[in-house]
């Protein structure tokens, strides 16, 4: 019983890590591999991961699937998302928003400002960064933009 467990654990491992490679390589198969993780280990610590993967998926589709994109991030934020999920999510959630057709700029400057506080050391802080001073640039508030550049 204790082997059948490993195997399992071990198969859901590898059928996420196929997933986020694909992709990461912008492999159609993608999608189906982070679907059939989520709904084969809907338990696993790491399913929040493969909801971001899904989300940011829907996001760079053409078009984009904004509502597909947002579904997955807040399923994989209800979930008990891992600290990398997190991360991805709330990097994502600054992009989704600043990509609607009428973005909510106090939004954007919302998610962005507390994706910095939260994640400072990222590695994607610099994007959020250039985010929020476009953002801030747009509403003529040369001085923040200038801070955040």
């Amino acid at each position: 019983v204790g082997n059948r467990g490993q195997d399992e654990q071990a198969r859901g491992e590898l059928g996420l890590e196929e997933g986020l490679m694909q992709a990461a390589q912008g492999n159609g198969k993608a999608s189906a591999t982070l679907q059939s993780f989520v709904r084969d280990f809907p338990q696993d610590k790491r399913a929040s991961e493969a909801l971001v993967a899904l989300a940011e998926i829907a996001f760079h589709a053409t078009p984009p699937r904004f509502d597909e994109a947002r579904k997955d991030l807040m399923q994989a934020m209800e979930s008990q998302p891992t600290a990398a999920a997190v991360e991805r999510g709330d990097y994502l959630a600054v992009w989704i928003d600043g990509a609607a057709l009428k973005p909510d700029d106090l939004k954007v400057i919302t998610l962005a400002t507390e994706f910095l506080r939260k994640h400072e050391q990222s590695r994607f802080a610099s994007d959020v960064r250039m985010k929020l001073a476009e953002t801030y640039f747009q509403r003529q508030d040369f001085p923040n933009a200038q801070t955040q550049l």
